[in-house]
């Protein structure tokens, strides 16, 4: 958990460190998810008077006489269009030189007026006070555009009269003494005084793309000499509805709104506002200035429109630019655009605002990665993070179509898979360690295969204690004390390494756990720390595996030739797990079960056999071992009586024997004792020595005055 706060907060220093390095990637992001769906087409309001290939076929190139504008602006006037809008350049003025038409900047006199006009900027003024609502554009000088992604910022600017302002803002309320983040204008080619004086208003034209060179958005203020002005299409839309009011909001952090009336449209504190393109060229009816100019348009068509006069198609001209949906839109198209939208009220939100509520995403998001991949497995994990990353894109996508605010949904998302794939891979790394020590902590005591087991699912080892049904078994050599008195040290020490390596590798091989070597005893369970599916048959199989490995160890090594060992094994619910202290501890098993394992191992010493199990122990092993029932004991400390079953390894032992005597215990079990006696008699006489029947008949013959009583064989040692 730690180190993915640790992940989470790395991501977010070095995305606020280089804000632009994922940029065009989320700029990317936002054209598809704005634009995969079909654009909504436009309200019809605006029209675009085009300066395009036919025209400059009848007319010639580009620039034309100022008469030819003028004849435009004419029939605009003719065709009852209610606003218009130059996106021209009239910052020259035309004069005429040896026949041909050339432009130049008015010129300031020392008396401080202008150079007089030509006859043409004249006819155009003229044409412009008849029309009575005509805005011509201004392009401003931005400061602060080193990338000069603006080409009219690098542009000459002569100083500009002081009569041909562009339009300001009708209200400005600014609630702070400072206001950040508006862009500021060092100068502005102003139009000719005569054509400002003439037309209605001017208002900035500036086109500004983002790093990649794609428009996405509109300036809608400009700071200039300490005074807010506007742009021609909001200027437009003010006409269009009556003159209406203009005001923009100013606070600590910039702009905070502008609006047109009583329409709001939402703005960045930069004063920026996302266009929402109409699609291909096209969206909106264009007319060739020559068709309008011989009135070859119907007037239907254009009355009480918005017309803007601009270049549009037109080889050579050059004032196209990309857009977010792929195609080349000419400028005055992007103005069209953004008509529309102040008209249609179809905004899309991106501001401080809503940065503020992706980062509160990007953290929510990033804390519940760490999480699932702190608790969860891989696989939960990876799922989690898939849903966690598409969960936000489809809330994202849904803010954007139905609230129409712009998320980002690169930084969330990436934060996601960085911190999943960081910690993921750090998991892998650790549970790989986890796994190494895991094999060192467990090689001694298991079979590779059920370490291998473990590695691979470390949650089924509880560490501390866990209840668990296992099986016990204890091994121990016969008179062990007496051959270590005889045997040297060395010899000793050898002779016990042969026989722990073929016990303990008899163990491993069943699944089972080494618990502990003690001297020559053996401690071992089954069933922990991993599941098996019959404990008491893996242990009871042991056990019979360990004696024929004794038995083949005999024949090829005399010191073992008369080595004698006994196996007890029990069943039961004990507590596993690692107990000790800090510095020491033992991965072993506490319970009773345990001494009851282990008082059996020593009975074998009176029963004379070699493996003795609980009756428990055999039923749940359910298998086909040659084994007798022996009967009750009560073994020493404890008050219960415990069934017990002689299993023996050696197959040649008879079958019939061991049946019949089972059924004499089983005639003791009814209270026909002297039945019983002379059973254990005749098997006795059959098999001279067996120590378990001349214990029955020893206790039958002592118990015979109480017939009927419950015969448990008791043992005063271990």
């Amino acid at each position: 958990m730690a180190l993915g706060i640790l992940a989470m907060a790395g991501i977010f220093a070095f995305v606020n460190r280089y804000p632009s390095a994922f940029r065009t990637v989320e700029l990317r992001m936002d054209d598809l998810r704005m634009y995969t769906q079909a654009t909504r087409k436009s309200l019809g309001i605006v029209a675009i008077a085009a300066i395009d290939d036919k025209s400059i076929a009848s007319f010639g190139r580009w620039p034309w006489p100022r008469e030819r504008i003028a004849q435009l602006v004419s029939a605009l006037d003719d065709y009852g269009v209610k606003v218009v809008g130059l996106d021209l350049v009239l910052s020259e003025s035309e004069t005429e030189q040896r026949g041909s038409l050339t432009y130049t900047p008015g010129e300031i006199t020392r008396g401080g007026g202008i150079t007089e006009p030509s006859s043409g900027d004249l006819a155009l003024a003229k044409a412009i006070t008849r029309q009575g609502a005509v805005f011509v554009g201004t392009p401003f000088r931005i400061e602060g555009d080193p990338h000069k992604r603006n080409s009219i910022s690098s542009m000459e600017y002569p100083p500009a009269p002081a009569q041909s302002d562009p339009m300001r803002y009708t209200i400005v309320r600014q609630t702070a003494e400072k206001i950040p983040n508006v862009v500021n204008a060092g100068s502005y080619l102003a139009p000719l005084p005569v054509i400002s004086r003439a037309a209605r208003g001017a208002g900035f034209v500036n086109i500004e793309p983002d790093e990649d060179l794609v428009v996405r958005s509109a300036l809608m203020v400009v700071r200039y000499h300490g005074q807010y002005f506007v742009p021609l299409s909001l200027a437009l839309v003010s006409a269009y509805l009556e003159q209406a009011p203009l005001m923009l909001n100013l606070g600590e952090n910039g702009v905070k709104g502008i609006s047109v009336g009583n329409s709001e449209a939402p703005v960045d504190e930069s004063g920026h506002m996302v266009i929402r393109f109409r699609g291909a060229t096209g969206a909106f009816p264009l007319y060739s200035a020559v068709d309008l100019i011989a009135r070859r348009v119907p007037r239907a068509e254009l009355a009480g429109r918005i017309v803007l006069v601009g270049e549009a198609s037109a080889v050579g001209l050059g004032d196209v630019v990309p857009t977010p949906t792929g195609e080349l839109l000419p400028g005055v198209e992007v103005h069209a655009t953004l008509i529309d939208d102040l008209l249609s009220h179809d905004f899309v939100s991106r501001s401080s605002v809503t940065a503020a509520e992706e980062l509160l995403a990007s953290i929510l998001l990033t804390a519940a990665a760490v999480f699932c991949v702190t608790y969860l497995s891989a696989a939960w994990a990876g799922l989690a993070g898939i849903v966690l990353a598409g969960g936000y894109l489809a809330y994202a996508q849904y803010r954007l179509e139905v609230d129409r605010v712009l998320l980002g949904v690169v930084i969330p998302t990436l934060a996601i898979v960085l911190t999943y794939t960081l910690l993921a891979s750090y998991r892998y790394f650790s549970e790989g360690s986890e796994r190494q020590h895991l094999r060192r902590l467990f090689e001694y005591y298991l079979h590779p295969d059920v370490i291998a087991e473990m590695a691979d699912n470390p949650k089924g080892i509880q560490l501390g204690g866990q209840r668990r049904h296992l099986a016990i078994l204890f091994a121990d050599i016969v008179n062990f004390t007496a051959r270590a008195e005889r045997t040297e040290p060395e010899a000793l020490v050898d002779m016990l390494y042969a026989y722990m390596t073929e016990m303990t590798d008899a163990i491993m091989d069943s699944r089972g756990v080494v618990d502990k070597m003690m001297g020559d005893g053996i401690m071992a369970f089954w069933g922990a720390p991993l599941d098996l599916p019959n404990p008491a048959k893996s242990a009871i199989d042991c056990a019979i595996a360990m004696l024929g490995r004794l038995d083949h160890l005999r024949t090829k090594d005399p010191r073992f030739a008369d080595l004698e060992i006994g196996i007890g094994v029990h069943v039961g619910d004990a507590v596993v797990g690692n107990f000790g202290g800090a510095r020491r501890f033992d991965y072993s098993v506490i319970g009773d079960v345990v001494n009851i394992a282990s008082r059996l191992e020593a009975l074998t010493r009176h029963f004379g056999v070699r493996l003795l199990v609980s009756r428990q122990a055999y039923q749940e092993a359910d298998g086909s071992y040659l084994a007798r029932e022996i009967g009750l004991v009560r073994v020493k400390g404890k008050s219960q009586a415990v069934a017990i079953f002689e299993v023996v390894a050696d197959q040649s032992a008879s079958e019939d024997f061991f049946k019949r005597f089972s059924a004499a215990v089983s005639t003791v079990d009814t209270g026909a004792e002297r039945v019983a006696l002379t059973q254990f008699e005749n098997l006795l006489e059959e098999k001279p020595g067996d120590r378990i029947a001349e214990l029955w008949i020893a206790k039958l013959r002592t118990e015979a005055a109480q017939a009927g009583t419950e015969h448990i064989f008791e043992f005063d040692t271990k």
